[in-house]
Parts: structure tokens; C-alpha cells; sequence
């Protein structure tokens, strides 16, 4: 399983761990967080990195992966129901935030994503950063 760490603005950590099929979000084992509810606020140069990571790992999960738009529950990322836990996740996205509410307070998963949710997740990535570039490219005009 390949991983890689970003390290928030709160000196946080955020794991991606990725294998054939599946892309997991976890905190670091030495989090020691006790809450559900979690957040992960990037600078946007990690932020932009993290994107691009995302994207790599996802390409790789699901080689043929086309970034498409929620349009039903069962692709949209912002909930996820966790079988080993019993209990649903949820993940949003604000700025250049994470914002989870983990499945279970006994395991350091925020997030595992299946190739249709990680599809419509990748969409809203990619939206998001151009919005952000649309943005950049007016400050400069």
C-alpha cells in the first residue's frame, strides 16, 4: 500500500493510503484526538499538492477514473457508510479544508473511497481549483 502525509496548518497530519480499489484518509497514530469531528486546513501551496496527489493515487486505484458530478446519493463523497465499523463517515470540503466526521473513534480512518465516490470528489477538486486559478488570474488583471 503506498502512503503519503500533509501536515495542516495546525501541524496535523493527514495519511492517504492508497491500493487497487481504494483510497483511505487517516490521521496520524499520535493524533490522539478523542472527537468525531475533524478538520484539516492546508496553506495552498500543500493544498494544491495534496489535489495533485489525490488525482495520481486515484488514477492509479481506477485506471480508468472519469472526475464526474454527484448526481445521487450512492456517488456522492460527502457520506460513506464504513462496514468494519458499522457507522457512516462524512467528508466535506471548504477553501483549502478537510472536514470529516470520522466512522469510529477506535481506528485512525477518516475516510475510505470507493471508485464512485472518489470520482465525484475528484470533480469537486478539480472545480475548486479553478476556481481558484479564475480568482488568481483576476487579482493579477
Amino acid at each position: 500500500m503506498n502512503s503519503r502525509s500533509f501536515k495542516s496548518i495546525s501541524g496535523r497530519d493527514l495519511t492517504i493510503r492508497s491500493r487497487r480499489s481504494a483510497v483511505i484518509f487517516e490521521k496520524s497514530p499520535e493524533d490522539l484526538s478523542s472527537r468525531f469531528s475533524m478538520q484539516f486546513s492546508f496553506e495552498p501551496e500543500v493544498f494544491a499538492e495534496l489535489i495533485e496527489y489525490i488525482e495520481d493515487v486515484a488514477s492509479k486505484s481506477w485506471p480508468n477514473l472519469q472526475p464526474v458530478e454527484a448526481r445521487n446519493l450512492s456517488s456522492d463523497y460527502h457520506e460513506y457508510y464504513d462496514r468494519e465499523f458499522g457507522n457512516n463517515g462524512y467528508l466535506s470540503i471548504r477553501g483549502n479544508a478537510l472536514n470529516f466526521d470520522r466512522p469510529s473513534l477506535q481506528s485512525d480512518r477518516l475516510y475510505q473511497f470507493d471508485k464512485r465516490k472518489m470520482a465525484s470528489f475528484v470533480y469537486d477538486l478539480l472545480k475548486l481549483q479553478i476556481k481558484a486559478r479564475n480568482k488568481e488570474l483576476m487579482m493579477q488583471a
